[in-house]
């Protein structure tokens, strides 16, 4: 009754009373509204009420008459065409707003990094990549695990951000809303997601662990942990597009989180999986595994051996050097136990036997090499692009589900 005006409809959406309120309880001649749905439902057909209607003073006053008194337009309107930057802006507000009203959601996207990032002062010393103390095959499986961290906290961080809108986004589009600004406001939610999460990941592992290559790769390793989590974001953003609904999204990403963890040689070395070529394919579309190479190559556990004459013979050439080359070499014979840099070397218990601990040190690194070794002499630069690549593919991904399911 507060209203100006009212609208009946009967079935079919015929118009059956358009007016004030009141003269529509006096046109029907009932008491109160109930009773209007009453009469139309019940006592005429929806086409007589519409007929009735029209036959009556109250369509010429209320309808025929303002009709006639609009006034004309010389121009058809058209729909104005949607600003993109605007757009891009008010769903960027929108994604702000809604992070900061929901508290829990907030918690869990800031939270995940810290959490996880905080089990390396559980699970590793401090020592890990001590020459004296340290151990190498710990250490490789600990730079393996901060990977997985990044995109573990990544995908799940970014999973249910499309899959909880899509009813919204589907309205939306119909009515102008452009697919490059809904798909750009996401991504910048995981550009600074990703920004803050590898921050926090790089920090919590050099706090727990020293790492040799931390002095100078810093900046190198911030870049290649932003790069797995930004992409884990992406991968955690296709599955939100994919899943029917939110309850199936938390399967799908699991399935892939065991492909990233059992395929980015972190688990099964990375030689191995090279010597099997559907498991090398699977492998280079991961983004374990660029990130995981990327940080065993930054953190120098392996530079000296890398850089050492000798190792880089086989075992069948090393034995035909003579004295004065050997004697060269940091890593090999007499030398490895005083010039040689490589973690848990001098854990060996020196006995008096020279050529048994000499052997000793060589299956140490020799167990390290045959597993990883082309990790020690990774080029940090094609992988970077490599993952933006996998990356930009993924975006591509994402655009074209959106785009058919929209």
């Amino acid at each position: 009754m507060i209203a100006d005006q009212v609208v009946f409809l009967a079935k079919g959406g015929r118009l059956v009373y358009y007016g004030p309120p009141q003269l529509a309880l006096d046109y029907f001649g009932v008491q109160d509204f109930d009773g209007i749905y009453n009469l139309v439902e019940r006592q005429l057909t929806p086409q007589q009420w519409e007929e009735r209607f029209k036959s009556s003073g109250y369509y010429k006053k209320f309808v025929s008459d303002r009709l006639q008194s609009l006034p004309q337009q010389n121009q058809v309107p058209t729909t104005d065409k949607p600003n993109l930057r605007e757009q891009l802006v008010v769903l960027c507000q929108r994604n702000l707003s809604i992070l900061l009203k929901n508290k829990l959601s907030l918690a869990l996207m800031l939270l995940g990094a810290p959490i996880l990032g905080s089990l390396n002062f559980v699970l590793w010393k401090v020592d890990l990549f001590s020459t004296k103390t340290g151990n190498a095959g710990q250490a490789i499986s600990m730079l393996f695990v901060v990977v997985v961290m990044a995109i573990m906290s990544g995908s799940l961080a970014m999973m249910p951000e499309i899959a909880k809108e899509r009813p919204i986004y589907k309205r939306e589009r119909s009515v102008g809303l452009g697919l490059a600004p809904y798909l750009m406001s996401k991504l910048l939610l995981a550009w600074v997601l990703a920004l803050y999460q590898s921050a926090v990941l790089l920090y919590l592992m050099l706090s727990a662990v020293n790492v040799p290559g931390a002095d100078t790769h810093t900046a190198a390793m911030y870049f290649t942990l932003f790069l797995a989590s930004f992409g884990s974001m992406v991968l955690g953003l296709i599955v939100s597009a994919v899943a029917p609904n939110l309850s199936v999204a938390p399967l799908i990403i699991l399935v892939l989180l065991v492909f990233q963890i059992v395929f980015g040689g972190g688990i099964q070395p990375t030689e191995n999986l090279n010597t099997n070529p559907n498991a090398k394919a699977v492998s280079e579309l991961m983004l374990s595994k660029y990130s995981f190479e990327n940080l065993v190559f930054l953190s120098r556990m392996g530079a000296e051996v890398a850089d050492d004459f000798c190792w880089q013979k086989s075992q069948s050439q090393r034995k035909k050097l003579p004295a004065a080359l050997i004697a060269q070499c940091n890593c090999y014979n007499k030398n490895v136990f005083t010039k040689c840099e490589f973690p848990g070397l001098g854990k060996i218990t020196r006995t008096s036997s020279l050529n048994n601990d000499l052997l000793k040190a060589n299956l140490l690194i020799q167990s390290i090499l045959d597993g990883y070794e082309r990790l020690i002499y990774t080029d940090v630069s094609r992988n970077n692009w490599n993952l933006i690549y996998l990356i930009g593919v993924m975006i591509l991904i994402l655009f074209m589900i959106l785009l058919f399911r929209g």
